[in-house]
């Protein structure tokens, strides 16, 4: 006969809850892990584990039990947070499917369909980010929530050499600190580094709150 004093598995997902809440995220870990011992199908618990290893910059961490909680309960919030994670982790292809999925969730989410937008740039499908940029802009022109500053990229001295389809976007992200350049130089022609593209989309979130 279990211990009416037993904890249960809903008050340890509670009291880890809290502690994600407080950014007391290594804590959270330790109380998720009880729960899971306890009771092994809470997509609840597996989602407060995949935050908590986001937020610990453990990727592959975070996606291995953002997936099990999407195997257990189809939720937006899980594939949303799924894509970022492969995002983050330098993977804008596998982070598509996830955002689709999330979109399919919340047809109405800007937040999911920019993010898709992204994706779809870092792998390099311009036509189809555009599209999805200008749908964004047209249904929640607030989406870009500061306006950039035109004399944002006077200081370097390749601005000529960016193509024109990317020249809002880069003086957008310039504006808000998204990007600083390498010195006078943007260097727009070189190919940009898995580890770059994460430091991009990391600040863009923590900025935004995404």
């Amino acid at each position: 006969m279990k211990s009416r004093y037993m904890t249960k598995p809903n008050d340890l997902c509670k009291i880890a809850d809290e502690l994600r809440e407080k950014e007391f995220y290594k804590q959270a870990v330790s109380k998720y892990l009880n729960a899971i011992m306890l009771e092994r199908d809470n997509a609840k618990v597996y989602f407060g584990l995949g935050i908590c290893y986001k937020h610990l910059e453990n990727y592959q961490k975070a996606i291995s039990y953002l997936e099990k909680s999407a195997e257990l309960e189809k939720d937006y919030g899980t594939f949303f947070e799924l894509g970022v994670c492969n995002l983050l982790d330098g993977f804008p292809c596998r982070a598509i499917k996830c955002f689709v999925e999330a979109v399919k969730l919340n047809p109405k989410s800007s937040d999911a369909i920019l993010q898709l937008g992204i994706c779809h740039e870092l792998c390099e499908e311009y036509d189809m980010a555009l599209m999805i940029y200008k749908y964004v802009m047209t249904v929640n022109p607030n989406i870009v929530k500061n306006i950039p500053n035109e004399n944002a990229l006077d200081i370097f001295e390749d601005t000529d050499e960016i193509a024109p389809y990317a020249l809002n976007a880069i003086k957008w992200c310039v504006s808000n600190n998204l990007i600083s350049g390498k010195g006078a130089k943007l260097d727009p022609t070189t190919t940009t580094t898995r580890a770059e593209c994460a430091a991009v989309i990391r600040s863009m979130c923590l900025k935004f709150g995404m």
